[in-house]
């Protein structure tokens, strides 16, 4: 009978000794799956130790957690669709948690297709500057081309497509100036020159420089969108002739 006892206690005492081993014998890894490039989480990633059936599938936050890994040096593989699977080497130590944060790249997206719209605008030689500002859409910008299809008498006659801006008179009846709704008095400059304070600079240029020769007019009609180049006025209207 003695013996019975003696062959009980020692089965039922083995299970929970090899049970108490085997989680002092094995490593876990832990850590989160992120964007190389911004360090976002990475939701749903899957991360295997050698390929192999160790495998874990980081949840919406990016967390992911592999216990029961054996000692010794591993291959970490990761990866999600969109991004370039990686991989690394890490080696686990017996009863050792390793928290590592593993980055995925993105990869390029390819298009099969892509449509570009846009204009085809030559910009002449010494007028850079001025078509990089119309490029920037503050203004309005009305370009020598445009100029010849409008087919205006005078600069008065290309002024009036804009509907925001008409024309001043003294009580008289003489031009005075130009202004809009947002200003009520625009600066003229010439070729980067101021000349509203000379009012009769002002009439020459508006009533009397031939359309032809004008190879771009700029436009603003408030302080906000206006360059600094034309600053402090309200509004501008910048008139650039070419070479003759």
């Amino acid at each position: 009978m003695l013996k019975i006892l003696r062959l009980a206690l020692s089965v039922a005492v083995v299970p929970t000794i090899s049970s108490a081993q085997s989680g002092d014998t094995l490593a876990v890894l832990e850590g989160h799956v992120r964007d190389a490039v911004d360090s976002g989480a990475v939701a749903y990633a899957e991360v295997r130790v050698d390929n192999g059936k160790q495998y874990a599938r980081a949840d919406g936050l990016g967390r992911y957690r592999i216990s029961g890994i054996t000692p010794g040096e591993h291959a970490i593989a990761y990866r999600l669709l969109g991004y370039t699977a990686s991989e690394l080497h890490e080696t686990f130590v017996a009863g050792r948690t390793i928290s590592r944060d593993l980055y995925l790249s993105r990869m390029p997206r390819l298009l099969t297709a892509m449509e570009v719209r846009g204009k085809n605008l030559r910009v002449p030689a010494g007028f850079e500057t001025v078509y990089r500002r119309a490029a920037r859409g503050q203004g309005y910008f009305v370009t020598r081309e445009q100029i010849d299809s409008l087919n205006p008498r005078d600069v008065v006659g290309v002024l009036n497509s804009f509907t925001s801006v008409r024309r001043g008179y003294t009580g008289s009846g003489k031009f005075n100036r130009i202004e809009s709704q947002r200003c009520e008095d625009f600066a003229i400059f010439l070729n980067g020159t101021a000349i509203t304070a000379n009012p009769h600079a002002v009439e020459e240029v508006l009533y009397s420089t031939p359309p032809g020769w004008i190879q771009a007019i700029e436009v603003y009609d408030s302080r906000a969108r206006m360059p600094v180049e034309f600053l402090p006025g309200c509004g501008a209207v910048a008139i650039w002739t070419r070479s003759r």
